[in-house]
């Protein structure tokens, strides 16, 4: 992206000028003329705008992981510290890790239901890449990095949201 102030050339997905620091406003979400592959190809990650991440302690119970998700409206919780990302629980894990049993495992750690060491893609890895990465693992939610520093968490939610913006007529 090409800076207002000092028409330096940033990298893609910049929030800063690297040159004189100005605020870079974000591009219009307008449809790639190739199409979705096209899109999907060239957008960075962080044109989905990752959400902040949201954090439970590793001492957290199942409700209170549950009721953090419920509150803020969103679709996963990180498990440890922006640090110490040691796990991530999602209404997936609710629905198919405790599912019916959940008056019984409500008290218990989120600990024991959570996925490990969630992976994590850079900011700038290409939407396709993202894609794939989550296709291939099973899961919806990626927190995003920049620099190695955990800055957001990307949803398929907010591909979908980025693709329906992109073809407005796809979407009834």
């Amino acid at each position: 992206m090409r800076c207002p102030e000092c028409s330096h050339d940033n990298r893609a997905g910049a929030e800063t000028c690297e040159s004189c620091m100005c605020e870079l406003a974000p591009r219009p979400a307008s449809a790639p003329e190739d199409g979705p592959a096209s899109g999907l190809a060239s957008e960075p990650l962080s044109a989905l705008g990752p959400r902040p991440p949201q954090f439970v302690t590793q001492q957290a119970s199942v409700e209170q992981a549950v009721e953090t998700m419920n509150r803020l409206d969103i679709g996963c919780v990180l498990i440890g510290s922006a640090e110490n990302v040691v796990g991530i629980f999602s209404e997936r894990d609710l629905l198919f890790g405790i599912g019916e049993t959940y008056e019984d495992a409500k008290r218990r750690p989120v600990t024991e239901f959570m996925t490990p060491r969630p992976e994590m893609l850079d900011a700038d890895t290409p939407l396709v890449q993202a894609l794939d990465r989550m296709a291939a693992g099973g899961f919806r939610h990626i927190p995003v990095t920049r620099e190695g520093r955990l800055v957001g968490v990307a949803s398929l939610r907010d591909l979908l949201h980025l693709l329906s913006k992109w073809y407005p007529g796809l979407v009834g």
